[in-house]
C-alpha cells in the first residue's frame, strides 16, 4: 500500500527521533529502546533496513548498533 510516497509495506523503516528525558540519561534506557526497536523491526516480515534520521553529534551513539 502507498501513501502519497510513502510506502507502508515497504522494506524501509525510518526512526526519526530517539528523545530520552535529561533526568533519565546516562542510565542505558537510550541504548535498551534501541535495542529493542531495531529487534522488532528485524522481526517484521519484509523489512530490510532501518534509515536513520539523526543531528551529527548522535551519530557515534547510533554507529555502535551497526
Amino acid at each position: 500500500m502507498s501513501i502519497g510516497s510513502h510506502e507502508v509495506d515497504g522494506p524501509t523503516v525510518a526512526l526519526h527521533t530517539l528523545c530520552v528525558h535529561p533526568g533519565w540519561r546516562a542510565k542505558g534506557l537510550g541504548t535498551k529502546i534501541l535495542q529493542e526497536y531495531i529487534k522488532r523491526a528485524a522481526d517484521q516480515k519484509g523489512v530490510e533496513r532501518i534509515a536513520l534520521i539523526a543531528h551529527d553529534e548522535l551519530v557515534p551513539f547510533y554507529e555502535r548498533y551497526l
